[in-house]
């Protein structure tokens, strides 16, 4: 009897699963983040992987946030001293613009 139980709770949750119209209706995860980056690249911004090298040799840590503003990049990074420092770079050159 157990066992039918858990086969039919299986199977019920599956079926939720196997709904095109279940799916098609969830949000995506919040922590996944599309549309910046993509809007950066659509308006002629140069894309993340050239500019994130160009961050870490400046300032060198862990990349923690990365926000369009404008036309340049705003990379917060948190250093081996524990310091927060924030590196604007220019989306079209990749230029470092200042480090705050």
């Amino acid at each position: 009897m157990r066992a039918l139980t858990v086969i039919a709770l299986a199977l019920t949750a599956l079926a939720g699963f196997a709904s095109p119209g279940a799916r098609a209706s969830m949000p995506p995860p919040p922590a996944v983040r599309v549309a910046g980056p993509l809007m950066a690249i659509q308006q002629g911004l140069l894309p993340l992987d050239r500019v994130l090298p160009t961050v870490s040799r400046t300032v060198p840590g862990r990349i923690l946030d990365v926000q369009v503003v404008g036309n340049a990049y705003r990379v917060k990074v948190l250093t081996a001293k524990g310091r927060v420092a924030y590196v604007v770079v220019d989306g079209r050159s990749g230029q470092v613009l200042r480090v705050d």
